[in-house]
């Protein structure tokens, strides 16, 4: 019987390995004498399993299911960034004719911290692309108008987003809702190449929106993509002292609030304030969150028969539970229970696992869930 497990190790980087093992439900993997592999859904680079279950930490009172390991990775995130350029972050007149210019207090500090965040070398491991707000042409509410993206998906760190800002400048009006529906077809187009890759949307924006429609659309646009499939979460930074009504889009997003930057007479604070934030989400999304290995053609995975086992430092081996809300931030959950595409751990285990650098998780398929999944 050829079931799997998948293992993280947290360190300095964080690093999967997978395993395969077996459980009491019953195989949804395959079988037990096939010992290249196969059906799993990928390949070992070390040439098929081993049985060689040392890496993965242990499974407590699961390790008699154990019979072989394999190798995997942490599920991949793309950032995709909707930077808003609209003209109140440079020089701008008002409904009045009131002349105004926050060039060097807003648009200057917050294209260097963006730069700087994408060229950072603590980004390494996510993908991202920019897209800026208003487009330079098309329908501005329109997802089309968004579908070239100033940068393409692009492995972190990387120049080429700093490039890219340092080209354009502000212009317009800000059409919110219009950049959210791009954002998340760029999104879908990315997880449509990429199955196993998760996306999320970061908006960062200096005000309420001022085009295409009002603010309830620009709210039912985020939730839109939160409920979607896959669900895609929507991250909201504001820059400046009138910020209007970013809490909602956030909320709506499944982000909870959104972060601000507060606008000061000190360009480099501005800029190393807008750095920390977009850090703040960067540690969140590449958070303790890898793919399902796939369990081969023709087969099901029982999403009951799954269970997450810690074994931190010098530690004996523990079954966590499975929380679909992350009641007191312990546990783990899915990203989808009715289609899952990733296991995610609760807040606090997540922290505790990436404090804890000689942690291991694994992942055991077949055993009954601890903890009621449906």
């Amino acid at each position: 019987m050829e079931l799997r497990k998948v293992a993280l190790a947290v360190g300095s980087m964080i690093v999967v390995t997978a395993s395969s093992g077996c459980g009491v439900v019953g195989s949804i993997f395959g079988s037990s004498d096939d010992s290249s592999g196969g059906g799993n859904g990928g390949s070992d680079p070390g040439g098929g399993f081993s049985g060689d279950l040392g890496g993965v930490g242990g499974l407590g009172d699961l390790e008699a299911c154990a019979t072989s390991s394999a190798r995997g990775t942490l599920q991949p995130v793309n950032l995709i960034v909707m930077f808003d350029r609209s003209g109140s972050m440079g020089k701008y007149q008002d409904n009045n004719g009131v002349e105004y210019d926050n060039t060097a207090q807003r648009w200057v500090p917050v294209s260097q911290g963006m730069a700087a965040f994408f060229s950072d070398p603590q980004s390494a491991g996510l993908n991202a692309t920019l897209q800026f707000f208003p487009p330079d042409r098309g329908n501005k509410c329109d997802a089309s108008a968004y579908r070239n993206p100033a940068v393409q998906r692009t492995p972190l760190p990387s120049n080429e987003f700093g490039d890219a800002i340092s080209s354009t400048g502000p212009s317009g009006d800000t059409p919110t809702r219009g950049a959210l529906l791009g954002a998340f077809a760029i999104a879908q187009n990315t997880l449509a190449s990429n199955p196993d890759e998760r996306a999320v949307v970061v908006l960062v924006t200096d005000g309420q929106p001022t085009a295409c429609g009002q603010l309830q659309g620009v709210y039912d646009t985020a939730r839109s993509g939160l409920n979607g499939k896959p669900s895609i979460s929507t991250y909201v930074v504001g820059v400046g002292p009138d910020t209007g009504n970013l809490d909602e889009i956030a909320r709506n997003g499944g982000t909870g609030k959104a972060t601000y930057v507060a606008e000061n007479s000190d360009p480099g604070k501005t800029s190393s304030d807008l750095v920390a934030q977009l850090n703040k989400i960067r540690g969140e999304v590449m958070s303790c969150s890898f793919a399902i290995p796939s369990p081969g053609e023709g087969k099901q995975l029982d999403t009951n028969a799954v269970n997450v086992v810690l074994t931190p430092t010098g530690g004996k081996a523990s079954t966590l539970s499975y929380s679909s809300e992350c009641q007191g931030g312990a546990g783990w959950h899915y990203d989808d229970p009715s289609a899952p595409r990733s296991i995610e751990l609760c807040e606090s285990t997540c922290d505790s696992v990436k404090q804890d650098k000689g942690a291991k998780i694994a992942i055991a398929f077949g055993c009954a869930t601890n903890g009621k999944v449906n």
